[in-house]
């Protein structure tokens, strides 16, 4: 995937896929970011007083990591940049539509160029961060917390050294009450495939197809109150789900015609002329989303 492509918005997506190097193995290993067990947080001084600090809730990402050819492995992150919460509704509200323009710039991206390895528990990841509209290279430091390989696969935690991002930088100057200087930094679990989903890959192959109905947009399930968000962005698709029990964010791939599959999770769905079918291959009925 050509980075170029993403104009996304953001800065903390760096962070996210940086976290997904690893530690020793002989054969490449895929990871995931588990983003229910991550965290991407940031900090901006406001009126040279005081901080205010924030995170981004909803992010996905890849990595594969080949420790005998290191420069074969590679980092992919993508965070929803409508998810940045800093606690206070109006003030999230001004920083998606003001500052990250989200409607504009949806996804913030980091795409690595280079992993090198420095000590027994680190890593040095050089990469491309495309924030609204802008792609910049930057480095980050990943030190590896520990790690584990269970009978459901291998399991990683990894944090972030601190990095500053400038706003100047993004193109996002807006407002002189804070700070040009970002700081971020992450806290993330990766973890390999369960068997179970390496079979569903396996069933359920990536392939062009058509596109009958729009991609993006809202679908609604009145029955359990659960909202699907569907997002396409420079040749990439993504989903992000709520109820009131869960809410994650997920890449998409196409399947064939009308369908896609999700990346971190066994289920499938298919657009239609109202909506949406989508189908947990744990669960025997489907559910229906209506397009709102």
């Amino acid at each position: 995937m050509n980075i170029s492509k993403i104009q996304p918005v953001g800065l903390i997506v760096a962070v996210m896929l940086s976290v997904g190097s690893s530690p020793t193995t002989a054969q490449p290993v895929t990871y995931l970011v588990d983003n229910t067990h991550s965290s991407i947080q940031f900090a901006v001084t406001f009126m040279s007083l005081t901080e205010v600090s924030g995170r981004f809730d909803r992010f996905c990402g890849s990595f594969v990591l080949n420790e005998a050819d290191m420069p074969k492995s590679r980092i992919l992150l993508f965070i929803d940049a409508s998810s940045v919460n800093t606690g206070l509704d109006i003030r999230d509200g001004d920083l998606r539509n003001d500052y990250f323009e989200v409607k504009k710039f949806p996804i913030i991206a980091f795409k690595s160029k280079s992993i090198l390895k420095s000590g027994a528990k680190r890593f040095e990841v050089k990469g491309d961060l495309a924030l609204h509209g802008v792609v910049k290279e930057m480095t980050l430091l990943l030190d590896i917390l520990g790690s584990v390989n269970g009978v459901d696969g291998k399991e990683m935690g990894l944090k972030s050294k601190p990095f500053s991002l400038a706003r100047k930088d993004f193109n996002i100057s807006l407002g002189n009450t804070v700070g040009d200087t970002v700081t971020a930094t992450a806290l993330i679990r990766v973890r390999t495939f369960y068997k179970a989903r390496e079979n569903f890959h396996n069933q359920f192959p990536a392939a062009s197809g058509a596109l009958s109905f729009p991609f993006d947009g809202i679908y609604a399930d009145d029955k359990s109150n659960a909202q699907i968000t569907l997002t396409s962005y420079a040749e990439n698709f993504f989903i992000a789900f709520a109820d009131k029990d869960w809410r994650w964010f997920n890449r998409v791939y196409q399947i064939g015609d009308n369908r896609f599959k999700l990346e971190s999770f066994s289920h499938t769905f298919e657009l239609t002329q109202t909506g949406l079918r989508y189908m947990n291959l744990d669960e025997k009925e489907a559910k229906i989303f209506t397009r709102k």
